[in-house]
């Protein structure tokens, strides 16, 4: 039971069902090296669930808090030979261009390794991506916080407090509709 947690926690991530059903195990379990690995995993996923406060990351010398929206702000974590990134491009672009003058902000963190960084480049100058890109080289702050599956997004207040992660480009233009009048 134990090993089928772990294999569905690394497929799917996080779910409450899993820190629920892990402490039900025995103490020759939770002593284990895997069991507290996966523990301290399940902490750190935690850190970034909704209603937390968005981890304070610093990339390139730019502190990523400073280029949030005036009301909210997309962090997508995607790298340039991600299809499904590149595939909701064009959607996040008309996002953007309808609600960015009403206090909506898009962060782009890409993870590609040192050797794409020209790819990167061109993928931002062929979709004419305008909103801040930044490049966090090679997933280090991603493997930091378990940021594995790309896209990977997150819609944050002013604050910095995360009202939903990995929304999709629908939910995203819903959202906005209803909350920026």
């Amino acid at each position: 039971a134990f090993w089928m947690i772990v294999s569905d926690y690394r497929y799917v991530g996080y779910k409450k069902s899993f820190a629920d059903n892990l402490r039900l195990f025995g103490n020759k379990v939770k002593n284990s090296a895997v069991y507290k690995a996966m523990m301290a995993s399940i902490k750190t996923d935690l850190s970034l669930s909704e209603d937390r406060n968005f981890p304070r990351l610093i990339l390139k010398d730019i502190d990523v808090a400073s280029k949030y929206g005036q009301k909210y702000t997309l962090i997508d974590f995607w790298f340039s030979y991600c299809k499904p990134c590149i595939d909701d491009m064009p959607k996040y672009k008309q996002i953007y261009e309808r609600h960015k003058a009403k206090g909506f902000e898009y962060i782009g963190i890409s993870t590609d390794r040192t050797q794409d960084i020209s790819n990167w480049k061109k993928v931002i100058a062929k979709n004419g991506l305008v909103w801040q890109n930044l490049l966090d080289e090679n997933g280090v702050i991603a493997k930091e916080y378990n940021i594995n599956k790309f896209p990977t997004t997150f819609l944050v207040d002013p604050e910095g407090k995360i009202l939903k992660k990995d929304i999709t480009p629908e939910e995203l233009e819903g959202f906005l509709q209803d909350n920026l009048k």
